[in-house]
């Protein structure tokens, strides 16, 4: 019923007013119970409340008066609660298209679990956008000690009317920047969930200058990453006992340098209870992989609880996307709740086994089990992994990333050219087709020319693709989708490192390695990383050359049953009296 209405009133709304100013609309009708657009405003007005801009409903004086009779007529009979729902479908209906942060009702509905709200709970939303989870929690009647911020408008206002149509006008509703200004200074919470505004930009940076709520004891969240000023503000808001819940985008929780410190103090205080990465597509609102991370002050292990669900498929276009999703989640939580250790899904990790402080799960969690290319389903033992691989691979090369260009710089004149991973083919250089660019003024474009020896690595979008380099070439260099890995002449071979890097082991390592949804990356310092055999340089220079021999009399057999093959191809069409009918080129 509910998407019926919804689609009614949409298309009679189309061309005349956004689907946020529609949700306005509607809101407004449940709680004026208006029969024109005009009563509408001017009841409003009566409700002489600061928090419902009037300003937002001027459009509505510009409608067709049929338009808003539609919603007089879909809700004259219906109860608040379903004009609240109504409201809310509309807003998924709308989703990334207006919204600062409008999701799933099972992911919102996932937050609030993970929550764990006791009866009485103080609850914090600091980035509460339109509320859309807000009916489905003061339904289980548990706590309405609620307090929301946001700093749209339109959302302030939907979420007051929301909470006079749910008859809980005692929820606090504050209305501006939290960063700059959050209105809840003097409390403290019980809970603080919440899901901050992924990719936004900063609209005001003087908290930047000055943390005069002491919310950035670890450190000032670099302009950059504006999701992780939002996480800190919402921890700063717990109280002594209190746990946040955060839906974040990855990058936060493997991203280096000050992002990384302030990891480390949440780790050192012991405060990261658990990390859940989603199945990739999990939001509406955006096409970043995404993580719940789980802070709490009154943590029981002193482990890091650690959930991996990357590897679960949800499409967002499908008719069934809300119960897949509903169904992974499932999972989640029952992991969760009960501290299941499942392979492959989900296991408690300890502080000292995390890398550079990264708590991605996909790092820590996964199966045995990896498709690998040509290999197919590999079953890779990574425990016994670090008692065999003891030397990292930056202590045995130079990586470095190739040069950043545009296609602008292609010029048939230029005096470069220049490789990407398109002419990577078979793990072999295909170095006809390479495109000329000309060098860009202080570009340091010596330093992107390739040697003899170069082993080229693909760290973007396909993140295996292996190729040496195995002549002196002039002039060639090398985009910044690809990283030069420059064996030191005295500790590695760059063909036994070639080969390395393509066996079942290296190509597991990278695989692990690879971050991001949509499109995959591989970092180069987690590339330094990469373990290796510590084998000396006389023993990779002879396990090359005998494979070499044996490889090079294994391809000329090959050719010699090819070349059999057709010669009783040959005989078969001479048989069948065709063979003079045709010329294989």
């Amino acid at each position: 019923m509910e998407k019926g209405i919804m689609y009614e009133i949409t298309k009679k709304f189309r061309g005349q007013a956004e689907l946020q100013q529609v949700q306005l609309l509607v809101a407004g009708y449940g709680v004026t119970r208006a029969k024109s657009t005009s009563e509408l405003i001017t009841t409003l007005k009566e409700l002489n409340d600061s928090l419902i801009d009037i300003r937002l409903f001027d459009f509505a004086q510009k409608i067709d008066a049929g338009a808003y009779e539609v919603i007089v007529e879909a809700f004259k009979n219906e109860q608040s609660g379903l004009i609240v729902d109504i409201v809310d479908t509309i807003g998924e209906y709308g989703g990334r298209r207006f919204a600062d942060h409008v999701d799933s009702p099972a992911i919102n509905e996932l937050l609030y679990a993970l929550g764990d709200l006791k009866e009485g709970d103080s609850v914090l939303d600091p980035t509460a956008g339109e509320g859309s989870a807000l009916q489905t929690i003061l339904s289980e009647e548990i706590t309405d000690n609620f307090s929301l911020q946001d700093i749209n408008p339109s959302n302030v206002a939907l979420l007051r009317m929301k909470a006079i149509l749910l008859k809980k006008e005692n929820i606090k509703i504050y209305k501006g920047d939290v960063l700059d200004t959050p209105a809840y200074k003097n409390e403290k919470f019980d809970k603080v969930i919440t899901v901050p505004p992924m990719g936004t930009t900063i609209r005001s940076s003087s908290f930047f200058d000055n943390d005069k709520y002491n919310r950035f004891m670890f450190g000032m969240p670099p302009h950059n990453t504006p999701e992780l000023a939002f996480v800190c503000n919402g921890i700063a808001a717990l109280n002594e006992t209190g746990k946040a819940i955060f839906l974040i985008p990855n990058g936060l929780l493997f991203k280096g340098s000050i992002v990384a410190e302030i990891r480390r103090g949440m780790l050192a205080n012991e405060w990261v209870e658990a990390i859940i990465e989603l199945p990739e597509g999990s939001l509406l609102s955006t096409n970043r992989g995404s993580s719940i991370l789980i802070i709490n002050k009154n943590k029981k292990e002193k482990d890091i609880f650690m959930v991996n669900a990357s590897e679960f498929k949800v499409e967002r276009r499908s008719m069934e996307f809300e119960n897949e999703l509903k169904d992974h989640f499932e999972k989640i939580l029952f992991a969760y709740a009960e501290r299941n250790e499942i392979d492959g899904f989900s296991k408690f990790v300890k502080v000292e086994d995390l890398e550079d402080a990264v708590i991605l799960p996909s790092r820590y969690v996964f199966s045995n089990e990896i498709e690998l290319g040509d290999y197919g389903v590999v079953e890779v033992k990574f425990a016994e992994m670090p008692e065999k691989l003891t030397e990292r691979l930056d202590e045995v090369t130079d990586l470095h990333r190739g040069l950043n260009y545009s296609t602008s710089d292609e010029n048939d004149e230029g005096a470069y050219r220049i490789i990407k991973i398109s002419d990577i083919i078979d793990n072999e250089l295909d170095t006809k087709l390479l495109k000329k660019v000309k060098a860009r003024e202080n570009s340091r474009i010596e330093n992107y020319k390739v040697r003899k020896g170069d082993v080229l690595l693909s760290v973007r979008g396909t993140t295996n693709k292996i190729c040496i380099i195995k002549e002196d070439y002039e002039n060639v260099i090398f985009n910044s989708n690809l990283i030069c890995i420059r064996p030191y002449p005295s500790r590695t071979d760059s063909e036994w490192l070639f080969e390395y890097l393509k066996s079942p082991i290296g190509l597991a390592q990278l695989e692990q390695m690879s971050e991001g949804g949509t499109i995959k990356q591989i970092s180069p310092n987690n590339l330094r990383s990469l373990k290796l055999p510590k084998i000396g340089l006389r023993d990779q220079i002879l396990s090359v050359e005998n494979y070499n021999n044996k490889k090079d009399k294994l391809n000329k057999k090959i050719q010699e049953l090819k070349q059999r093959e057709k010669e009783l191809d040959q005989q078969l069409f001479q048989d069948m009296n065709i063979s003079d009918l045709f010329e294989i080129k």
